[in-house]
């Protein structure tokens, strides 16, 4: 079996960790993997310090001639029987490829809820029906893309989650947060995004207002992404009783040393599909609160690791803070049960295994 996966990977690690480490597993397991794409120095020295080979090129756009030439000749010429890809350019660009080539076969992926049938682009791209399969990383995603498509067309959805490996996270060091007042035995509740509609950051900022015993407790609400500091949210935080206890930091690099620190972690999203910084704080041994916005919601067993709160309900939100910041015992014991959750479920050697599984019966067929 010869593996390509084609992706972008021109940013922090962080962000596509899980998704390049999945690889570098397949790798060491002597699966043949190649990994194509546009690389950030970061990223590019990790593959070649694990002998994994790469292939710097990536289409301009959903229609790249030549993009498209080279891939197909490279496909053929190296053998690749399995072409993994991810985002919507490069798959458009693949499918056109290898349109022809049906003995080489297409796995996508599909991260989110965005993908819809009656949306003409679309069949360019995830609802291409040259694509062999289409991993969802939610059972969420997996249950909508599958009224996305027709027939036996259906078939071609698997779910199979995204694995981590809490070991990526043991080098990080605590960041203290004491340049913005927060002291050791502040109660840290942390939510991280960028600031966008479907993320619903300012329903984090809101719910403070109703969580008690803020000043008994020392409780500090921490919010960390792009434009997460910009006018409105400022605005939101001053009309709270205790905006002094509300902390908008904006873009941070060291969001996993905050993550370290913090004792609650909480997504609001309004749409979900599974969260990284959810399973990121998982790894870290943290309990969790999200709200039932998709995938999210499969990373929470109810009162055993977190709490799911009502989607849009700032009331909901604030109740299921309030029963973890009564008790640090409670903490820590759900922060026990994240991080053995991960490692039953939400492993990468799960999520290797079961992919492994479907690249062998795509090529039996």
């Amino acid at each position: 079996m010869k593996v390509l996966s084609i992706g972008d990977y021109s940013g922090d690690l962080g962000v596509y960790e899980a998704q390049l480490k999945q690889f570098m597993v397949m790798h060491h397991r002597g699966v043949d993997v190649t990994i194509q794409g546009h690389f950030s120095e970061e990223i590019e020295n990790l593959l070649k310090s694990n002998n994994i080979p790469i292939i710097k090129d990536k289409p301009i756009n959903k229609n790249d001639a030549d993009f498209i030439k080279r891939l197909k000749e490279n496909t053929l010429k190296n053998n690749f029987n399995i072409v993994h890809v991810f985002g919507g350019s490069n798959t458009s660009n693949t499918c056109i490829a290898l349109k022809k080539h049906k003995a080489v076969k297409i796995i996508g992926y599909m991260g989110s809820t965005s993908v819809h049938w009656h949306d003409p682009s679309a069949y360019k791209t995830y609802l291409n029906p040259r694509i062999d399969a289409m991993i969802c990383n939610s059972d969420g995603n997996a249950i909508h893309f599958k009224k996305q498509l027709f027939g036996k067309n259906k078939r071609k959805v698997h779910r199979i989650y995204k694995g981590y490996n809490p070991d990526w996270f043991s080098n990080y060091e605590m960041n203290d947060l004491s340049d913005w007042g927060i002291k050791p035995d502040s109660i840290v509740i942390t939510s991280v995004g960028n600031r966008r509609k479907v993320k619903a950051m300012d329903l984090f900022v809101k719910a403070a207002k109703l969580v008690k015993n803020i000043k008994e407790l020392d409780i500090h609400f921490v919010l960390v992404g792009d434009n997460t500091d910009d006018d409105y949210m400022t605005q939101i935080k001053n009309n709270s009783p205790f905006p002094e206890n509300i902390h908008l930091l904006g873009y941070k690099s060291d969001i996993k040393e905050i993550l370290k620190r913090t004792d609650i972690y909480v997504q609001t999203s309004l749409k979900e599909g599974l969260g990284r910084a959810i399973t990121e704080s998982m790894c870290l041994k943290k309990p969790i609160i999200v709200t039932n916005a998709g995938g999210c919601a499969e990373l929470v067993d109810e009162g055993v690791n977190g709490y799911i709160a009502t989607n849009k309900s700032v009331a909901s939100i604030a109740e299921k803070i309030n029963l973890l910041t009564v008790s640090k015992e409670k903490r820590v014991e759900f922060g026990e049960n994240s991080f053995q959750r991960i490692l039953n479920i939400f492993n990468i050697e799960i999520t290797v295994d079961q992919t492994l599984a479907l690249y062998h019966s795509l090529l039996k067929k």
